[in-house]
């Protein structure tokens, strides 16, 4: 067999996309995600107010309030309009944080996998990492860098980061014992032409799968720094920061706390059954 036809081939991703679509679970799930991108795309467009916007005349107006269908927060703010930009900073941080941990990630967990020399190095940098809680080692990276967007996504992307070293790790160790690694070898091909034409093309499905849960899970991670008052600082309108705001008033205004929690726990939801739909699609084992 040679290097060349061990790739992944069209007719696999075209066979994972059809498996993919049978799956009613990972299409609910990527709808939630279509509709994230969506409301983060038409906001500047869409939205009826500036998120910024206060209005002390209309504080804490319930939902279907004549002009705020969402009703307002305690400055009067409308909570639909800060909702939609809400949806544009959580898509960001999903977006950057995955990029962030994937370039990474992918490259140490690659020289890892390849280079048992270098295996025992990097291994013990991805388990001082993971011997901290996750939302712990992001606290203290924020404490260090100091409360803002930029550091929030710093901070998640960090934690989010040894899990790629692991999942690419293991992917390289398995592979590289192969037929057509070794058919490579044996033409003169050079470790970095195997490595990065041969066997990280075999890891992309669980790359892709990881990165897909991971969206969620970042997106999770920043709002709960944000709720902690260490993330995204007000007034940007930032899901966690909302509801870190709004629980003063949860008696007396639960629409405040309801709306952005729900949105967070549907993004959530929509990655995490998007990436479970994305292994068994890729994944031969689990196809029907």
């Amino acid at each position: 067999m040679s290097a060349q036809l061990a790739r992944p081939s069209k007719s696999y991703y075209s066979l994972a996309f059809s498996q993919l679509l049978k799956n009613k679970i990972a299409l609910a799930g990527g709808f939630l995600v279509l509709v994230l991108i969506i409301v983060a795309i038409v906001a500047p467009y869409l939205s009826p107010y500036d998120p910024l916007q206060q209005d002390l005349t209309s504080v804490l107006l319930p939902p279907l309030s004549e002009g705020h269908p969402m009703g307002t927060d305690d400055l009067g703010r409308d909570l639909l309009s800060r909702m939609m930009y809400g949806a544009r900073i959580s898509l960001l941080v999903g977006v950057v944080v995955v990029a962030m941990a994937t370039i990474v990630g992918v490259p140490l967990g690659a020289i890892a996998g390849f280079y048992p020399r270098w295996d025992r190095w990097i291994g013990m940098g991805v388990d001082v990492l993971l011997a901290f809680p996750g939302i712990l080692l992001a606290l203290a990276i924020v404490a260090a860098l100091g409360p803002g967007l930029v550091n929030v996504m710093i901070a998640v992307g960090v934690r989010s980061m040894p899990m790629y070293v692991r999942v690419v790790r293991s992917q390289v160790m398995s592979i590289k014992e192969r037929e057509f690694v070794n058919a490579a070898r044996a033409i003169g091909v050079n470790d970095p032409g195997i490595l990065f034409r041969h066997i990280l093309p075999n890891c992309v499905g669980p790359i892709i799968v990881q990165a897909t849960i991971n969206v969620g899970t970042a997106i999770l991670s920043a709002a709960a720094l944000s709720f902690l008052g260490v993330g995204v600082q007000p007034p940007t309108p930032e899901w966690g920061a909302m509801l870190s705001k709004s629980r003063l008033y949860v008696v007396i205004a639960p629409h405040a706390v309801t709306f952005p929690g729900l949105a967070i726990m549907s993004v959530v939801l929509g990655f995490n059954l998007l990436g479970d739909g994305l292994r068994d699609a890729l994944d031969p084992r689990f196809r029907q």
